[in-house]
């Protein structure tokens, strides 16, 4: 059971802070003169409960695990509910009522999904927000997966945690235009460290920009798009017989936030480590790889209506790979590892933070080093990849079997091939 409140007070007040339009009758006839950022225009379906206003102060608590909502039994639009309405709960939460239990004292209200073009009816929505960087939201992020906090100063924290075999230790050190991270993920066989990943780099602020729009139930616009995203990364990858690790992904969140005014949608920044290998444990086995990847770019993706899905927005200004040591691979026996990160994995998330929170499109840079070795043929390999994607699932506008993904750019590169290599 966790208090929710916190939420409605938050959105509440960011939504004072800038100059939106929130339109819950049937038509809007005042036209803004001009558009401000963001922009939020929405028409509610005549059928969907809006609580806004005095009806908010009867919402006692929401039992977040169940995603159930405690009324006081006077409230008179909360009494009025039945099974199957669509609701809307101030700027911050919409469901469809699958229960009902009025026990003369307060009116539990349990919610289950319904697709946002269910509860609006128009609705057009944008944005352009440059993302800063803030101590208090990278700790909140990270708690909320059960990190264990470790170190805070003024400009920096340290935290752990693990996952699997998996040891993490992450050094974050910021201002709001930049942020440097150290990410050390290490496996651990039998007490014992064979594999590290070591990560170090920096991310600057970059704007993202967007539009979502609906008309009559359906939806018309969805778009999204970081613009001059830069970034910086070296990494080292050293291993021995550390067994086989096959499509292994972590995800660490780094910042979730909304943008103040725009109902429903929360972002969220994330670094994704991925991981395939196969080092043979009763071996003798190792590689050591260490590179550097600098990029600028734009990239995001557009709704395509008559297809039904997304296509890519991508412009890579520069990229550059740097070798820092000189790749070594190994074994007695074949082995192969690659290893890396997504960073930043920007995603739009339609829905109430916590529960049925539906990731609508991702967008994300991805770095990826890896070496292998074999006897027959002979080969000694060690290449480097960067990557751009993009993924994207409307479900959450009434398109359930609307999901894919797809490349941005591919840029690879072999750094060592020696022997009769493919």
């Amino acid at each position: 059971m966790k208090n929710f409140k916190r939420y409605i007070y938050l959105l509440l007040l960011s939504s004072a802070v800038v100059a939106i339009i929130i339109n819950s009758g049937c038509t809007s006839s005042d036209e803004p003169p001009g558009k401000v950022s963001p922009y939020v225009n929405i028409v509610y379906d005549d059928a969907t409960k809006v609580f806004k206003g005095s009806d908010l102060s009867d919402l006692n608590r929401i039992d977040t695990a169940n995603q159930v909502y405690y009324f006081d039994a006077s409230n008179s639009l909360a009494a009025s509910l039945q099974e199957g309405d669509n609701v809307v709960v101030g700027t911050y939460s919409y469901f469809k009522v699958k229960s009902i239990n009025n026990d003369g004292n307060e009116i539990a209200v349990e919610g289950e999904f319904a697709p946002l073009t269910d509860v609006v009816k128009d609705a057009e929505i944008d944005w352009d927000h440059t993302v800063t960087f803030e101590k208090e939201a990278f700790i909140q992020a990270f708690q909320s997966k059960g990190a264990s906090i470790q170190k805070v100063t003024n400009d920096s924290i340290g935290l752990g945690f693990k996952y699997g075999s998996f040891e993490y230790s992450i050094g974050i050190k910021f201002n709001k235009d930049l942020v440097h991270l150290t990410i050390i993920a290490e496996k651990i066989v039998a007490d014992t460290k064979v594999a590290k990943l070591t990560v170090e780099g920096e991310l600057r602020k970059f704007k993202t920009t967007g539009k979502i729009m609906i008309k009559d139930h359906v939806l018309q616009d969805f778009n999204a798009s970081n613009d001059f995203q830069e970034g910086e990364f070296s990494l080292k990858v050293s291993a021995t017989g550390s067994g086989t690790d096959i499509g292994v992904e972590v995800p660490l969140p780094l910042l979730k936030f909304p943008i103040a005014g725009i109902p429903f949608i929360w972002f969220e920044i994330k670094c994704l480590v991925v991981m395939n290998a196969v080092v043979p444990p009763d071996q003798v086995a190792s590689t050591l790889l260490e590179y550097k990847f600098k990029y600028n770019a734009d990239l995001g993706l557009q709704y395509n209506k008559a297809t039904e899905s997304c296509d890519k927005k991508a412009n890579l200004r520069s990229h550059e790979f740097t070798e820092l040591n000189k790749p070594h691979s190994g074994a007695t026996g074949a082995m192969s590892m690659s290893w890396g990160l997504a960073v930043p994995r920007f995603e739009i998330n339609v829905g109430v933070p916590e529960f049925y929170n539906t990731t609508v499109g991702w967008i994300h840079s991805a770095y990826l080093v890896g070496g292998d070795y074999t006897f027959y043929p002979a080969c000694q390999r060690a290449q480097v990849g960067f990557y751009g994607a993009y993924g994207w699932a409307l479900g959450a506008f009434g398109m359930s079997f609307a999901s894919g993904s797809g490349n941005l750019w591919k840029q690879e590169k072999f750094f060592l091939k020696a022997g009769n290599c493919p």
